[in-house]
């Protein structure tokens, strides 16, 4: 019934069998159809007094219309380290401000909480990584890959967790910091660790944290 909370995400992975990444993804799919909310430092609680049925065929609706975020961030914790010397050789002057232009607009949405513009900026910033590799292909795989990051399931997850979690912007920017600061000294393996760190380091917030824990 409306008002009802409902078991922590941590129990209802056990509860299931399933990682808690799959759980918050599908929490987030019932959020965005309206039939729970989630009160932070409290927990989930249902929300719609309609049929919960029908919302949730919309939901798992959501998430086949969607591709399922988790997987999208794997594929680019593989992808993006593995470019690292293609990057530090090929980035030119002009490469290497328009990603540091990228960062400095990053950093001051996520002050501002400003949701659209970082993820935008975040965008940016990982695209011209690829263009810096002068590579048409990898280019358009890299294309592929960060519009999947703004799928409706996808930018809720990151909206929650930038929203919920204090260390989030000390994260973000320490991470891509150091991205930026390897480049800038073309040092190819400080590149590929930085790139793989902060992929370990986002894959591992997303997936474990819960401010209900």
């Amino acid at each position: 019934q409306p008002g009802d909370r409902i078991p922590s995400e941590r129990e209802l992975a056990v509860q299931a069998g399933v990682s808690r990444a799959i759980v918050r993804e599908a929490m987030s799919a019932l959020r965005l159809v309206g039939l729970v909310d989630r009160r932070e430092g409290v927990g989930w609680f249902f929300t719609s007094d309609g049929s919960p049925t029908a919302l949730k065929s919309s939901a798992l609706s959501l998430i086949g219309l969607d591709r399922d975020p988790y997987m999208v961030l794997v594929a680019r914790s593989v992808f993006e380290p593995a470019l690292a010397e293609l990057i530090a050789s090929n980035a030119t002057a002009g490469d290497i401000e328009m990603i540091a232009a990228a960062h400095r607009d990053l950093q001051a949405r996520l002050a501002e909480r400003e949701w659209d513009g970082y993820f935008r900026a975040d965008q940016r910033l990982h695209l011209g990584l690829a263009r810096a590799t002068h590579n048409v292909c990898i280019v358009n795989v890299q294309e592929y890959l960060t519009s999947m990051m703004f799928s409706p399931l996808w930018k809720d997850i990151r909206q929650s967790y930038y929203e919920s979690e204090e260390s989030s912007a000390r994260v973000s920017k320490k991470c891509h910091e150091d991205i930026l600061v390897a480049l800038r000294s073309q040092d190819v393996g400080k590149l590929e660790v930085s790139l793989r760190r902060h992929y370990t380091k986002l894959i591992r917030v997303l997936d474990f944290h819960s401010s209900e824990d």
